[in-house]
């Protein structure tokens, strides 16, 4: 029959094994991340940002644009800078305030 510290014990052991197992995680995300290319290409480009062609066409176009972009082999597209602009155009919904004029 457990015992409660016996199963403190058993808990603690677990959680121990679940904190090495996220750190190996991290490392393993890590590695990939690094293996990822730098520059990818529009089609990569399109599935990272769920925008058309023509959308970052305009954006090329656009001076004050977030996406980095180069002529090599075709367009390459700044992978960090696809991100942001992922994070910058997502719509986040923002909670009620009920004001009473």
């Amino acid at each position: 029959m457990n015992t409660p510290l016996g199963i403190f014990e058993q808990m603690q052991a677990a959680i121990q094994n679940m904190q090495q197992g996220m750190l190996e995680l991290r490392q393993e995300v890590t590695e990939l991340k690094a293996a990822l290319p730098e520059y990818v290409d529009e089609q990569e480009a399109q599935r990272l940002t769920g925008a058309s062609g023509k959308t970052l066409y305009r954006e090329r176009q656009n001076p004050s644009s977030l996406i980095v972009w180069k002529k090599d082999r075709g367009v390459r597209y700044l992978r960090s800078s696809l991100l942001l602009y992922n994070e910058r155009h997502t719509i986040r919904r923002q909670p009620a305030t009920l004001t009473h004029t």
